[in-house]
Formats: C-alpha cells, structure tokens, sequence
C-alpha cells in the first residue's frame, strides 16, 4: 500500500510493556521524556519556527528529548533541526514510526500553517498517534 493511509487495526492504546519495548529496541532510556513530530523538515510544516522553540525550550530542560521524523538530510531546513537539538530522523517505514510513536510520550504536530489548519483537517500523523 503506498501514500498515507492508516490502519485502523493499529489504533489502541499501548500498554507500558510495549512502550518499553520499543524504546529499548529503538535505544531511549526508561527515564528519557520522548516528544515526537512527523512531518517534512520544511516551511509547510511551521519547522523553522518550531525548531527556535525546542532549542529555548531543551536549554532550560534537559530531561526531554525531541524527535523529528519525516524529512531528509537535503532538506532544506534540515540543519535547523540538528542545531535545535532535536533527534532527527529521515523518512521511515509505517512499522518503524509505530516504533517510535510506542516509544514516545506525545506527539506533537507543529504546522501552523494555514493551509493545513484550515484544508487539511486532522493529519494521518495525529491519527497513528492515538
């Protein structure tokens, strides 16, 4: 299946066994709080602006650990990000991001764009974080 989709088999609440399990297999600490986005490291997503927010946010809390998946390493604002120090990670398969959204905390979605408030509705991304 390509493009976004859900499946909607997917969607239940996680139990603290399976947290733990994918934040071992994807190498976080028990004791790390995990923010996690998805979307392309690019303006359409607001990603500038929210980088500028987690390196003010991550010099006065050092017990959070942001984590940006969706774009890659040509991306434009890709740099950004490392700068930020968020934890970035290039596009990944639908079974590696249910990884990452078992392992996380909460899932933040940064678009302040317009477009996407107002057109777009709810994201695939929102929905595979329930």
């Amino acid at each position: 299946m390509g493009g976004s989709f859900i499946d909607f088999n997917d969607i239940k609440e996680r139990s603290i066994e399976e947290r733990n399990e994918a934040r071992k297999e994807l190498g976080f600490k028990d004791s790390e709080n995990i923010a996690i986005s998805v979307g392309k490291f690019n303006e359409d997503y607001s990603f500038g602006e929210f980088t500028e927010y987690i390196s003010k946010y991550l010099k006065h809390n050092s017990n959070l650990r942001f984590i940006m998946i969706g774009g890659t390493k040509n991306d434009k604002d890709y740099q950004k990000g490392v700068d930020s120090g968020a934890t970035m990670v290039e596009r990944v398969s639908y079974d590696v991001l249910k990884k990452y959204l078992k392992a996380s905390d909460i899932c933040i979605s940064q678009s302040f764009n317009s477009m996407f408030i107002d057109f777009a509705g709810i994201g695939t991304a929102n929905i595979q974080a329930m």
